[in-house]
């Protein structure tokens, strides 16, 4: 005697189908949600980094876009570098790399100091002394990953004086493509992360 399901049963298993359809796409949402919110950080950290160095630029007299504590460090300088606002700690990126056949050398700060304004921050700048500072610490990604690529990358020219900062987006709507695209629309040199800055070719494009 063959037996098949019951109405109950199927219905059941439908139900049970549906549920966790609804949790599925829950999480979903959460997710886009939590994406979305970071990427809206990062784009309000990098405006307001960027209105801070030009602060810094405008009021100071012999501006010093590595610092105290860096020296030749403009990429067309003999140590063009990257800075980046992983802690070396938690990430090591390694001490050089070459992108596009140029070599340029990643410097991270140490995690007891990598917010700090001092100049001794993930982004070199001395902003001590600047009495409108609109941060007491320095920005850092939301995630702060290196390996990922959720990093914030600052680098700059020495002559002329000019700086560029960037950050890797995480929402489809605002990275390559999206609705609200932002990455490939910058007028920058690398279409899967935001740039902002004086000028938009300073750092190569890095990987996505």
């Amino acid at each position: 005697m063959k037996k098949g399901f019951t109405y109950i049963e199927l219905l059941l298993v439908l139900f049970l189908i549906i549920v966790i359809g609804v949790i599925v796409f829950g999480v979903i949402r959460v997710q886009t949600y939590f994406s979305r919110s970071r990427d809206i950080q990062r784009l309000n950290d990098l405006q307001v980094l960027f209105s801070a160095i030009q602060l810094y630029i405008n009021s100071t007299s012999s501006p010093d876009l590595d610092g105290p504590n860096y020296f030749w460090r403009g990429v067309d300088e003999p140590w063009a570098t990257i800075f980046i606002s992983v802690p070396i700690e938690r990430e090591g990126a390694g001490t050089s790399t070459c992108f596009y056949n140029k070599p340029f050398v990643i410097v991270q700060a140490d995690f007891n100091n990598y917010k700090n304004i001092n100049g001794k921050g993930w982004l070199p700048i001395n902003f001590s002394e600047i009495l409108s500072l609109p941060f007491s610490s320095l920005p850092v990604d939301p995630l702060n990953n290196y390996q990922k690529g959720f990093y914030y990358a600052y680098a700059f020219q020495r002559n002329p004086i000019q700086f560029e900062l960037s950050a890797k987006l995480e929402s489809p709507e605002f990275g390559f493509g999206g609705i609200s695209d932002k990455t490939s629309t910058d007028n920058g040199n690398d279409p899967y992360r935001y740039e902002i800055g004086s000028k938009l070719d300073i750092i190569p494009p890095l990987a996505p």
